[in-house]
């Protein structure tokens, strides 16, 4: 006769705390990533700035609020995007140029 083969053990049960962390995290970045790609398009007039300036809001107090984050989103938006401040910056996220 042959041995019943045996299951493998069930493997412990992580908590869903990890996963939430790291979905957060990730959806934080991709957020704060996303607007050289939203400033673009509304500098090339494919989207509305108005239609974006609720979404970006709390973006807008962040550099209000913190200078380095004004640093990051100039540096971030006219040397890697290449964006006109002008017409996107004051469009998407206007109190950053205030």
């Amino acid at each position: 006769m042959s041995k019943p083969q045996q299951k493998p053990a069930d493997k412990p049960r992580r908590s869903g705390c990890g996963t939430l962390v790291w979905v957060t995290g990730s959806f934080l970045v991709f957020y704060v990533l996303s607007t050289g790609p939203i400033a673009k398009l509304v500098e090339i007039g494919m989207i509305s700035g108005s239609a974006t300036r609720r979404v970006y809001a709390p973006l807008t107090w962040l550099g209000d609020n913190f200078p380095p984050a004004e640093s990051f989103f100039d540096w971030y938006l006219e040397d890697v995007w290449k964006t006109s401040r002008e017409k996107t910056i004051i469009i998407l996220i206007p109190a950053l140029t205030a």
